[in-house]
């Protein structure tokens, strides 16, 4: 773990350095164990089993493909801080039917700042089967990276039909379960004097990268 906090502060003080020289400090905030690697196939009742020791909303099956869609909202606290340039949030989620039809996201907001378009991005870009576990990893905006300097974040996210059953048929619903939720952000420590500028998008898209990486080695050890 010492290894790979080390490693996520490099990348993020690399990102950053496109945009300035300022130094930048990392914070992580993660909710529900990764119980799941991403693309793994499983059973929803085997996750349920492995998720029994997280808190809600990770610890149960949410709204169902036959039944009504998936709802959940929860909240990551930290230390609140000021120069907060650049971060992004990674869900692991079981059964969100991203081969379906059109979007499954009805809603993905950061404390009412919308990114429901960039999940559903990642949802299309993953192979979205049903009954497998997927990590999607977003970049937080600018107006979502502003609410974060109280010190906590609420995540609300909603899916909607049709989902896709096991046997290939499509359904009018779509429920899911969520394994986990992790939120990173950098932010600007002063060291470097003057003012930070912008984000670059390559700085973005890097801590994204980051994000998804950190799930998948976290998720190794868990399972190695």
């Amino acid at each position: 773990m010492k290894n790979l906090r080390l490693l996520a502060a490099t990348a993020l003080a690399a990102a950053l350095a496109c945009g300035g020289a300022a130094q930048a400090a990392v914070v992580t905030s993660q909710l529900g164990d990764i119980d799941a690697a991403d693309g793994t196939q499983m059973t929803g009742a085997a996750l349920i089993a492995a998720n029994a020791n997280d808190p809600a909303p990770f610890n149960i099956q949410n709204g169902g493909d036959t039944a009504f869609n998936f709802s959940a909202s929860w909240t990551h606290t930290f230390a609140a801080v000021s120069g907060i340039n650049a971060g992004s949030i990674t869900i692991g989620l079981f059964d969100g039917d991203a081969v379906a039809s059109g979007d499954q996201v009805a809603n993905f907001s950061l404390d009412g700042v919308d990114l429901t378009a960039a999940l559903n991005a990642a949802f299309e870009a993953s192979a979205g089967l049903s009954g497998y576990v997927y990590h999607y990893t977003v970049a937080l905006t600018a107006a979502a990276l502003a609410m974060l300097a109280d010190g906590s974040a609420t995540i609300e996210l909603a899916l909607t039909g049709p989902g896709m059953g096991t046997t290939g048929v499509p359904t009018l619903y779509n429920g899911g379960i969520l394994d986990f939720s992790l939120l990173s952000f950098s932010y600007d420590t002063g060291g470097g004097g003057g003012a930070v500028p912008e984000p670059g998008t390559a700085s973005l898209l890097l801590l994204a990268g980051l994000g998804a990486f950190v799930t998948r080695r976290r998720s190794a050890r868990r399972h190695g």
